[in-house]
């Protein structure tokens, strides 16, 4: 598939769009980004997030979508995932990833919310701040092995 094709689609509805992969496509996938990778054992090559973390995320999400029904074009039905720099804000300077929820309208949805005043959080509802996992960390190796 082309990009244009893909792009076409970027604004509507992100809801349902992803696959489950199986391990050897999985495996696939990740082998071929190593290839690409001029030193691929210093490079961050995922980044590693609590399942804590992920909870909260997906509640606020929960939380801000019962003010925004199904059909509602603010209703937050997916997330993308964004590269970018560190910069030494939690580790060190190094490439990361954050999560930022994307509404029905294909638009991405900066502010959190608040489950208890039931209004939106000053503080944005973006995920990041992973841990440079599992290559850079000391004890851990590749799933895939």
């Amino acid at each position: 598939m082309s990009l244009d094709v893909l792009c076409t689609g970027l604004t509507a509805d992100p809801e349902g769009t992803g696959e489950f992969l199986d391990r050897g496509d999985a495996k696939a996938m990740f082998d071929q980004m190593k290839l690409s990778l001029n030193n691929p054992e210093q490079a961050v090559i995922a980044s590693l997030f609590g399942f804590d973390k992920l909870l909260s995320f997906v509640d606020q999400i929960n939380g801000y979508n019962i003010g925004h029904p199904k059909g509602d074009p603010l209703r937050i039905t997916g997330f993308r995932v964004y590269k970018c720099l560190d910069l030494g804000r939690a580790y060190y300077d190094r490439h990361d990833v954050f999560l930022m929820p994307v509404t029905a309208n294909g638009k991405d949805l900066y502010k959190g919310f608040d489950r208890k005043t039931k209004i939106m959080d000053p503080k944005d509802l973006i995920l990041g701040d992973g841990r440079p996992c599992p290559n850079l960390c000391s004890g851990t190796s590749y799933q895939f092995d």
